[in-house]
């Protein structure tokens, strides 16, 4: 389980990389959880040609309650 990888400012490429890398576990479950710069233009770019399953949260899962 990685829980935000980027946030240590791996570029792009790098990213990319590290993502291709993990799509190669075929026989394994890997969890990845990452915000991407909360640019939906910048995971395209980095998960472009991977093969992998995305759950989105589209809302905060910490928050007031009212």
């Amino acid at each position: 389980m990685f829980d935000e990888p980027k946030q240590q400012d791996m570029s792009i490429n790098d990213f990319t990389s590290f993502l291709n890398e993990l799509s190669t576990y075929k026989t394994a479950q890997t969890l990845l959880f990452a915000s991407f710069e909360n640019s939906d233009e910048t995971f395209n770019k980095a998960t472009e040609g991977i093969d992998f399953h995305l759950n989105y949260i589209d809302d905060k899962l910490i928050k007031p309650i009212e």
